[in-house]
């Protein structure tokens, strides 16, 4: 992990197949542009709730 808090998506499925997908993203990862985009909205907003 590379915050310092855990982040756990939300999950509605409404058909049956919807969390097999959903559950694919657990392994995407993200190129160094991506990662950089996040860094910057998070430097930008640390604690948004």
């Amino acid at each position: 992990m590379t915050r310092p808090f855990p982040l756990v998506p939300v999950i509605g499925a409404t058909t049956c197949a919807q969390p097999e997908t959903v559950l694919q993203a657990a392994d995407v990862e993200l190129p160094g542009e991506g990662l950089a985009a996040v860094a910057e909205a998070y430097r930008a907003h640390p604690l948004p709730c």
